[in-house]
C-alpha cells in the first residue's frame, strides 16, 4: 500500500503546480509562459486573455491527466508508474506544441 501512496502524492506534487497556474493566471494582464519566464510575451501576443484562458485551460487539462494517472496507482502502480512516465515525457511535448500554438494562434 506504501509504494501506491507514493506514487499518488509524486502525481499530485507533479500536479498542483500546473493546476495552480493556470488556475491563477487564466484571468491574468500577463501572459501565461510556457516554463521559460519569456518576458517578450506581451509584445507578441495580440489578445492576452484569450491567449491566458486558453493557456490556463491547457494547464489545468494536463494537471487533472496527471492527477487522474496518480489515481490509477491505487488500482495498478506498475501501469500507473507507466503512464506517469508518459505523461510527463509525451505529455510535456504535446504541452509545449500547443503552446506554439497558441502563440500562432494570438498574434500581435
Amino acid at each position: 500500500m506504501a509504494e501506491k501512496i507514493i506514487i499518488f502524492m509524486c502525481a499530485v506534487l507533479c500536479a498542483v503546480p500546473f493546476f495552480l497556474i493556470g488556475y491563477l493566471n487564466r484571468n491574468s494582464d500577463e501572459p501565461i509562459t510556457f516554463f521559460s519566464g519569456d518576458t517578450t510575451l506581451k509584445n507578441r501576443i495580440g489578445d492576452i486573455k484569450a491567449y491566458n484562458a486558453a493557456m490556463g485551460r491547457m494547464y489545468c487539462i494536463y494537471a487533472l491527466v496527471v492527477l487522474v494517472t496518480g489515481l490509477i496507482s491505487f488500482f495498478n502502480p506498475e501501469v500507473a508508474i507507466v503512464l506517469l512516465l508518459i505523461v510527463c515525457t509525451l505529455g510535456l511535448a504535446v504541452l509545449y506544441f500547443k503552446y506554439k500554438e497558441l502563440l500562432n494562434k494570438y498574434p500581435k
